[in-house]
């Protein structure tokens, strides 16, 4: 309890003089999702809403990670100024022990997530009519909560490498993982399906498992980026 209560301390100094890239937060977070809209629009209003089909799941196994970050003056110079380096070398030289460091990061990224969420997917269910007449409430949350847990799964990888690495690197293996989550869109394209519309279907038959097996496997990635990252930290100059 007491090194949960440390966490909290330390990621309550993330939010210190960070109120004008909060607003550029939520600038960008009513962007994404007012741009999801015409795109829920046409995958759905069409009668071959796979057309589109690879360029919504691009969007949204791109950007979906994206809600588990704010915007601020860290990570803005992180490629220039290895900022995430520098501020995990300031907590080392406190009495601040790595369990906490990390917790810290991990309540950064739930507070992140569930703020951003709500704003991501409530602009989708208020003004794209197309999902509103296909999901009631129920079902819309069962598709949201299975992005959310989506979210949580690549963000323990963000993580890892937020902490694991100096910026350069974090910068070229986060361009990697994109790359690859491109790969994955092309290859359900190729493959005649969509991600998007899947989890809408199943949404529209509450399989309430999607969601379940979604948030389970992405606390149990937070939990394998914990102990790799304890790892990583143990042997990592930060210097």
């Amino acid at each position: 309890m007491e090194r949960l209560r440390n966490a909290w301390m330390i990621t309550k100094l993330e939010f210190i003089g960070i109120h004008v890239p909060l607003v550029w937060t939520v600038i960008f977070n009513l962007y994404i999702g007012g741009m999801s809209v015409p795109m829920l629009q046409g995958i759905l209003g069409t009668k071959d809403g796979k057309t589109f089909g690879f360029f919504m799941d691009f969007y949204f196994l791109i950007l979906i990670p994206m809600l588990g970050f704010f915007f601020s003056r860290k990570s803005a110079r992180y490629l220039r100024e290895d900022s995430y380096t520098k501020s995990l070398g300031r907590l080392r030289v406190l009495p601040v022990k790595l369990e906490e460091m990390i917790l810290a990061r991990i309540l950064l990224l739930f507070i992140a997530l569930i703020g951003n969420a709500i704003l991501f997917f409530a602009i989708q269910y208020v003004f794209a009519a197309s999902i509103r007449n296909l999901l009631s409430a129920g079902p819309f949350l069962v598709y949201a909560f299975t992005w959310i847990g989506y979210a949580f799964i690549v963000s323990a990888l963000y993580i890892y490498m937020e902490l694991g690495f100096k910026g350069k690197i974090y910068f070229y293996l986060s361009m990697l993982s994109m790359l690859l989550l491109v790969a994955v869109a092309v290859m359900v394209q190729a493959l005649g399906s969509n991600v998007v519309l899947f989890t809408i279907e199943q949404a529209q038959r509450m399989n309430v498992v999607m969601p379940l097996a979604a948030i389970a496997i992405g606390l149990g990635s937070l939990a394998l980026s914990y102990r790799l990252s304890r790892r990583k930290l143990q042997t990592r100059d930060l210097a």
